[in-house]
C-alpha cells in the first residue's frame, strides 16, 4: 500500500508544487490518469507475483477490499502526520481518503 499511497500523493501534490497553486483541470486530470495507470500496473504485477492465497486473496473483489482497508489506514495516518508537520499539505491525504471512500461507495470523486 505504501507504493500506491506515494503515487496518490504525487498526483495530488504535483499541480500545486509545479504551478504554484494554480488550478489546471487538464493537468489534474492527466495526473489522476497517470496515478490510475501506475497503480493498476503495480497491482497487476503484484497479483502475478503472489502465489499464496493466504497472503493475498485470489478473488479480485476480496483483494480490492483488503487493499482499501490498508490504503484507508495509510491515508488516516498521513492526515495525522500532516497536521503535526505540514498542515498546509493536509488536503493531499484528505483527497486520498475521499477517493477511497468514493471507490468503496461505487462513485468516482
Amino acid at each position: 500500500q505504501e507504493i500506491i499511497a506515494h503515487h496518490d500523493a504525487a498526483a495530488d501534490a504535483s499541480p500545486d508544487d509545479l504551478l504554484g497553486r494554480l488550478q489546471d483541470p487538464q493537468l489534474t486530470a492527466a495526473l489522476a490518469a497517470w496515478r490510475d495507470r501506475a497503480c493498476a500496473a503495480f497491482l497487476e504485477s503484484y497479483r502475478d507475483a503472489m502465489s499464496d492465497a493466504r497472503l493475498w486473496p485470489a478473488d479480485d473483489a476480496a483483494a480490492g477490499r483488503v487493499l482499501d482497508v490498508f490504503l484507508l489506514e495509510k491515508a488516516l495516518y498521513e492526515i495525522e502526520y500532516e497536521i503535526a508537520h505540514r498542515p498546509e499539505w493536509i488536503r493531499v491525504p484528505l483527497a486520498g481518503v475521499l477517493r477511497i471512500l468514493a471507490d468503496i461507495a461505487g462513485d468516482s470523486p
